[in-house]
């Protein structure tokens, strides 16, 4: 059951209309949706990996795709952490809407980038 709601999550990242990335209304309420599923994702694909039925090349798949999608996973927390940042400076009046601007270019670009390697995880226990 548990993958089956995976698989819908990363359905829902991969472009379903009616999933929570794209009901999200702003980018970092995408990078908390984001990073949840990864948590969701790893969970799963380190107990599917640990289990002795499952092959050595499965095993070897889901680490190469883990391998791949934690930095970029990291790195959204991070443009995520500056974006948060960012905004609050400019909602206080320290910051320009040029600083903010460029803070959600770089959180959409890590948007992208954990979006595809999410999906490459789950790909690999599938």
């Amino acid at each position: 059951m548990r993958l089956s709601i995976i698989g819908f999550l990363l359905m829902c990242l991969a472009g379903c209309a009616n999933g929570f990335l794209s009901v999200a209304e702003s980018p970092a309420q995408k990078g908390y949706g984001i990073e949840r599923a990864y948590n969701i994702l790893l969970e799963d694909a380190l107990q599917i990996a640990s289990t002795a039925s499952t092959s050595a090349s499965t095993r070897q798949s889901i680490q190469s795709a883990e391998a791949r999608a934690t930095p970029i996973v990291d790195s959204l927390s991070d443009a995520l952490a500056r974006y948060e940042v960012e905004r609050a400076r400019f909602d206080a009046g320290q910051s320009t809407a040029e600083q903010v601007t460029i803070a959600v270019t770089n959180l959409e670009r890590w948007l992208t980038e954990a979006q595809a390697a999410l999906v490459t995880l789950q790909d690999a226990f599938h």
